[in-house]
């Protein structure tokens, strides 16, 4: 369980508790588009609404005090109301987890959901289903928290996210009747279907493993031994272009990549001239478009 894990990792001493507090600390924004007229109020509401429904439920059965709270964000941006109580858009999400004896915090997973549509009326209820589709809204909401939960848990330990993932499974396999777009296999190529997909299929595992090596043996030693952090992280970026070799259209790579573009570059502006070399080489095969940001290594 994640608890265990985080106590073995970061030996801070909590030791077992019967004060517990759910696992989630999310903040959620709902923002009207430019240019979309109408009452916003509800928006607000709405905004209100999934914070609470949120952070207040208990999400997994793992005991939780309230500074191990995984930390995260919703943006919707509402593009259009079709009607009353029927809303478009986008979702953005957002998944951070702290690394060991510092005050940094990691992005583990960013994702733009582009076919975002859900009903909602502030006097009518959120109800909560893994097994049945109550609501695109809610659907929408358990599945992203759970894949929040499953990148978090990976990263702690190997594979450890997989009963999310099995849980976000559900949700889609429920949702995938509802003629809603991004919960069938051809909605697209860059949607939720294909986020979860690649995390549950075992042909793509290696995927995982770059997560688990990257943040357990890559960020959270180089508090106390820099060079031997920042050596697990290049060994995880190969490991990365291996898996891309063999799997150049995974969708996961392309995921990773935007999530830690930035953070890479950083981690390197301080290594030797062989590792920058080393990373870039990598870099521009798997992430060419974004070679700009990896070049920053050279930047005083």
């Amino acid at each position: 369980m994640r608890y265990f894990i985080i106590i073995s990792v970061f030996l801070f001493g909590w030791g077992f508790s019967l004060l517990t507090a759910q696992e989630l600390d999310i903040r959620v924004s709902v923002q009207a588009a430019p240019g979309l007229s109408g009452d916003q109020s509800v928006l607000k509401q709405l905004e209100q609404d999934l914070t609470q429904y949120i952070n207040n439920r208990r999400w997994t059965e793992d005991a939780f005090k309230a500074e191990e709270r995984i930390h995260g964000t919703l943006t919707f941006i509402i593009t259009n109301r079709p009607s009353l109580d029927a809303f478009t858009g986008t979702l953005q999400v957002q998944s951070f987890r702290p690394v060991y004896n510092s005050s940094y915090e990691s992005l583990v997973l960013t994702f733009n959901d582009q076919d975002l549509a859900f009903t909602y009326l502030p006097q009518q209820p959120l109800e909560y289903s893994e097994n049945a589709y109550t609501s695109n809204l809610t659907s929408l909401v358990n599945f992203y928290i759970l894949m929040m939960l499953g990148f978090d848990y990976d990263s702690y330990s190997l594979n450890g996210g997989s009963p999310f993932f099995i849980r976000a499974q559900n949700i889609q396999n429920a949702a995938a009747g509802a003629q809603q777009k991004g919960w069938n296999f051809s909605d697209g190529t860059r949607t939720r279907y294909w986020l979860l997909e690649n995390m549950i299929n075992n042909t793509l595992k290696d995927i995982r493993k770059v997560n688990y090596d990257f943040h357990r043996k890559g960020l959270d030693q180089m508090s106390e031994k820099l060079e031997d952090g920042r050596k697990a992280i290049l060994e995880s970026l190969i490991v990365l272009q291996k898996f891309y070799k063999q799997n150049p259209q995974a969708y996961m790579i392309r995921i990773f990549c935007d999530t830690k573009k930035f953070e890479i570059a950083d981690i390197f502006k301080s290594a030797s001239d062989e590792q920058k070399r080393q990373m870039l080489n990598i870099m521009s095969e798997v992430d060419p478009s974004n070679l700009g940001t990896y070049n920053r290594v050279y930047n005083k």
